[in-house]
């Protein structure tokens, strides 16, 4: 990927993404040149492959090219004995004949990019003369200004126009002006996003944060913290609406941060995803489970997908798969499952009685 401090080149903005199919979606058309800093851990790859498809999707970052892969399955076929049906002499010649060697092929080295990036503490947003006090510090020569934006914890450190990140939001300083404040000084504005190192969003929107499996309670980690599931489509539309305020305000280059999942107890742990996203060729969440030591797959089965149910059951390589069902549809003799018990209401009952 290269990066251009200077220059843009803009995307025609594609329409809106399914959920799960990619860990951001409907971003707008983020163009121009992007900085991405993936903090990946330890199952990194779990949070971080829909982040990069999602890339790749919108043309920011190159997919594979198909013709470097031929080139070195070409490569890799010179170099493995040819076969043939004629008999190999066994003159003296023949003998010493030397193998004919095969030149490495080279590889080019990725371009180098031009980047002098400092970036604001969280107090340079407090106001626009804070601001301007702070690019006073920063030396003349900076090609890129990276902005905090969504920090560890999930504070917003800008006048969000999202009604469900109102309660995150630790300073008043509108987006646009943030951005005009910086390119005066002819840099480059970068947001920065921290995506799943939150608590406030999950704390407030319950869907947003990992479950217990039956009671449906928010887990906590060891030290009592929610966070942020990556697999939710309320993070995914969270994240993604950030992404395209900072967009729309004229940040052209976003840093990536917090791409983590929690530290999980020793307990079993299992991770329940939609049979659906699954069928709908929307497989990013069991492959962010491949990359995890747990105990199963958890597969939700309901009318529009209890006709696959060996396809599902055999959805992930790795892990064992339980489907899970909704009461009405578990069928006779399954020996491993999960059921969504029905609650009737005091009205249903009494409709029932009826």
């Amino acid at each position: 990927m290269k990066l251009k401090p200077k220059g843009r080149k803009i995307y025609r903005e594609k329409s809106r993404f399914e959920r799960l199919r990619t860990f951001w979606s409907n971003t707008g058309a983020v163009v121009g040149t992007v900085l991405l800093i993936a903090v990946l851990g330890f199952v990194g790859y779990s949070a971080g492959g829909p982040v990069l498809r999602f890339l790749q999707d919108k043309e920011i970052i190159a997919k594979p090219d198909a013709s470097s892969e031929a080139a070195e399955s070409s490569a890799a076929e010179q170099t493995e004995p040819q076969e043939s049906g004629a008999e190999t002499e066994t003159d003296e010649s023949a003998a010493e004949t030397e193998p004919v060697q095969t030149e490495p092929m080279a590889v080019e080295p990725p371009a180098q990019i031009t980047m002098r990036g400092y970036q604001l503490p969280t107090s340079a947003l407090a106001t626009k003369d804070a601001l301007e006090a702070a690019l006073t510090e920063v030396p003349e020569d900076a090609t890129h200004i990276l902005v905090p934006l969504k920090v560890k914890g999930g504070g917003l450190y800008y006048a969000t126009k999202l009604e469900d990140g109102i309660k995150a939001v630790q300073s008043a300083m509108p987006l646009e002006s943030v951005c005009e404040t910086i390119k005066v000084r002819s840099a480059e504005p970068v947001a920065v996003i921290n995506t799943l190192e939150d608590q406030i969003y999950p704390m407030n929107f319950q869907d947003a944060s990992y479950r217990m499996a039956g009671s449906g309670a928010r887990w906590l980690d060891p030290s009592g913290m929610v966070w942020m599931a990556p697999f939710s489509g309320l993070t995914v539309d969270y994240l993604s609406n950030i992404a395209k305020e900072a967009n729309d305000a004229g940040f052209r280059a976003i840093v990536c941060e917090g791409l983590v999942f929690p530290e999980f107890p020793e307990a079993e742990f299992y991770i329940r995803i939609d049979g659906l996203d699954v069928l709908t060729n929307r497989k990013d969440a069991v492959t962010a489970a491949d990359q995890l030591d747990i105990g199963a797959l958890l597969v939700g089965v309901n009318a529009a997908t209890k006709d696959n149910t060996e396809i599902l059951r055999g959805i992930s390589s790795v892990h064992p798969c339980v489907l899970s069902w909704e009461a009405d549809d578990l069928p006779a003799g399954e020996e491993s499952f999960t059921v969504t018990l029905k609650t009737e209401t005091k009205k249903e009952a009494a409709e029932a009685a009826e």
